[in-house]
This record gives structure tokens, C-alpha cells and sequence, in this order.
């Protein structure tokens, strides 16, 4: 799914998540790309122990995209995951990408497309695929830690 107006206040993560609060137990899980089209250089979770394995499974098929398994099982997600973590329990996810020159152009009359490189993106885009592909596909259902209840 995609949001808007995160900036003005979540304005679109909240539309979604009142629109569809009878369906959000259907998420597999969660992860936000909002930090520009950069690199994705570490994979991190926040799910129970059981589910570990999935993760793992999918942590080794993105370290041939150089993405670093972190391991640490304590991702909080971005900022449009808030509504989700506040109305439901869902396993959280993040795919942290290099920001370091994301506010050369972010928000500016520069911020246009001949500005990404297309060999990043297509690594960031690959990662997102695959993530998602075997989330999707996972052979167990991937549960949230307690804690994200």
C-alpha cells in the first residue's frame, strides 16, 4: 500500500488503517521504504521465536544484494506503521536504506527522477521483492513479539 502526507501527520497511514480496521489481522507483515531510492544495506525484524526461520530464510536470500542480516529481532518500523502497531499486532520488519544524500534533494525543486541512480533502485527494488515474495509465501504464519500487541 501506499501513503501520503506522512509529514502533515500520517494523514494517509490513518485513512488506510480506519478504512481497513476490520481487515488488519490479515497482514503477513509490515515494512516501510520512505527514505528515497537509495541502497538497501540491512534487513532486520521484530517477530516471535518461531518465526525466526522465516526470517532467516529471507535474510539469506538477500545477502547476495549485499544486505546485511542484523539479527538483533528488534525493528520498529517507520513512522506510517504507527496507526498499525497502535490498532492491531503485526510483524514489524525494516529494510534500512543509505540516506546519506537523501536531503541534498528531499522536499526541494530538486527532489525529481533523473536524480536516482538506476542500478540503486533496482537493488532496493529487488530487495522489497524478495522480502515480500517470501513473507507472502511463508510456509508458517509470521507472528509479532508480545510486546507489539
Amino acid at each position: 500500500m501506499l501513503f501520503a502526507a506522512e509529514e502533515l501527520g500520517l494523514w494517509g497511514a490513518k485513512a488506510y488503517f480506519a478504512e481497513h480496521k476490520n481487515e488488519l489481522n490479515n497482514i503477513v507483515a509490515a515494512a516501510e521504504s520512505d527514505f528515497g531510492a537509495d541502497v538497501v544495506y540491512a534487513f532486520e525484524s521484530n517477530v516471535d521465536a518461531a518465526s525466526l526461520p522465516v526470517v532467516r530464510a529471507i535474510a539469506k536470500e538477500l545477502a547476495p544484494l549485499n544486505i546485511e542480516y542484523i539479527g538483533k529481532n528488534q525493528a520498529n518500523g517507520g513512522p506510517d506503521l504507527i496507526p498499525l502497531k497502535a490498532a492491531t499486532s503485526a510483524p514489524i520488519f525494516e529494510l534500512a536504506q543509505d540516506g546519506t544524500d537523501y536531503f541534498d534533494y528531499h522536499h526541494t525543486a530538486d527532489d525529481t527522477l533523473d536524480k536516482i541512480t538506476p542500478a540503486k533502485l533496482r537493488q532496493n527494488t529487488a530487495a522489497y521483492a524478495v522480502f515480500a515474495l517470501m513473507a507472502a509465501d511463508a510456509k508458517t504464519t509470521i507472528k509479532p513479539k508480545a510486546q507489539n500487541k
